[in-house]
Order: structure tokens, then sequence, then C-alpha cells
């Protein structure tokens, strides 16, 4: 079994505006994991649920 391909948090939060952006508020995180190649419940992991994801990539991009 290969490794599975580590997305970082900024990377994950910025394809999850543009699935946000495009499918709307209401999109399913199995959708947004498909789209970022995570499982579901890797999403879920990390960001809570969907509510707490969409408010995190509703809220600025941070600056590097």
């Amino acid at each position: 079994m290969g490794r599975h391909r580590v997305v970082s948090d900024t990377d994950l939060l910025a394809l999850a505006r543009e699935v946000f952006r495009d499918r709307g508020p209401s999109v399913g995180t199995r959708e947004i994991a498909s789209r970022v190649g995570l499982s579901q419940a890797a999403l879920l992991q990390r960001f809570g649920d969907r509510r707490a994801l969409l408010a995190r990539a509703s809220s600025p991009a941070p600056l590097d």
C-alpha cells in the first residue's frame, strides 16, 4: 500500500473555497474530499464538520 498524499491545510482550504464557490455552501463534504484527494473521514478529522470547514474556508486566506 502506498503513502497517502499529504495536503496542507492551506491547499485544502483553497480547494474547498473553489468547491463552495462553484457548488454553493450546502455542498457535501464527500464531494469536497473527493476533489482534494482525501477520504471524507480524513477531511472531517481535520476540520470537524462541514460548517467548520465552511467557516475556515470563508475566512481570509493567510498572508505568507
